[in-house]
């Protein structure tokens, strides 16, 4: 019977923050086991982590639809539509982030080896189709997963909102430092293993002058490969993708506040604030 296709939520199912969380300000984690799940096409406003704990069925995410399994894990970005079907029995451990949470641990987050990998370059390239790059958690690893997932619940039931936070951000860590291993070990398709590599490369170095020749050797590819891959897996050039990135970015640090344009623009690898200007 798969796959099927999940059709949007005739309400356009939209979560916010406040349907979620508390008004305690430390309240920035929500984790909750979901047993057989099954659900339609919805969107929120936080990011989510889906961590396969049992059964198996498809996940759908915009316009693409993959099997998944045990141990499958799943980033969700903000206001992106996704859903889950089973015939069976599909068990989801669900960790929810407040909008707050990215902006209060971003320096401890970004320090995180594939943390923009995790939660920017792997569901953007599942959005585009590109099966076979999300993480999968060995069975031996699960346990240490579920373990630190139970204590995340506990934690935020018992109203110890701080030690929820550290707990997940010790999970995300966990989470992140896996994805670096399959990546350094090749256990991803080749042509997505070297995606990965150049599009975290481009994340990791804004601030650095990045072009066609410098991505292209960096990937050991030839500068039309390298093209051919972007296009195919998301339909823009490396140089457009690295100007996004850019955007993306400066956006980000600019609605936080903590910055001046001047170090923004410098971290982005803008040529001064009026050059980020005619792109915010």
């Amino acid at each position: 019977m798969y796959p099927i296709k999940l059709e949007k939520n005739e309400e356009n199912v939209y979560y916010r923050d406040s349907d979620c969380f508390s008004d305690n300000r430390l309240h920035l984690t929500h984790a909750y086991q979901h047993d057989n799940y099954k659900t339609k096409m919805h969107s929120h406003q936080f990011y989510e982590i889906n961590i396969i704990s049992s059964g198996e069925g498809r996940h759908y995410i915009s316009d693409v639809s993959l099997p998944t399994s045990v141990g499958d894990v799943f980033v969700l970005p903000p206001e992106v539509f996704h859903g889950y079907h089973t015939n069976s029995t599909l068990d989801i451990s669900h960790i929810i982030l407040r909008t707050d949470f990215i902006t209060r641990y971003r320096e401890e987050l970004e320090a995180m080896p594939c943390f923009s990998t995790l939660f920017d370059i792997e569901p953007r390239l599942r959005r585009s189709g590109s099966h076979g790059c999300n993480l999968r958690i060995s069975p031996k690893t699960m346990e240490r997963v579920s373990n630190l997932f139970e204590d995340i619940v506990r934690a935020e039931q018992s109203g110890q909102y701080s030690y929820a936070n550290a707990l997940t951000l010790s999970l995300i860590g966990l989470i992140c430092n896996l994805l670096k291993r399959d990546i350094e070990e090749n256990v991803f398709p080749a042509e997505t293993g070297d995606l990965l590599r150049v599009m975290s490369y481009v994340r990791d170095n804004l601030d650095r002058k990045l072009t066609l020749d410098s991505l292209a050797a960096m990937a050991n590819m030839s500068i039309s490969t390298l093209n051919r891959h972007f296009r195919k897996a998301l339909n823009i050039s490396p140089m457009q993708y690295v100007t996004h990135c850019r955007i993306s970015k400066a956006r980000e640090l600019v609605s936080e506040g903590r910055m001046s344009k001047t170090e923004i623009a410098c971290i982005c690898g803008f040529y001064d604030v009026a050059h980020m200007n005619k792109y915010l």
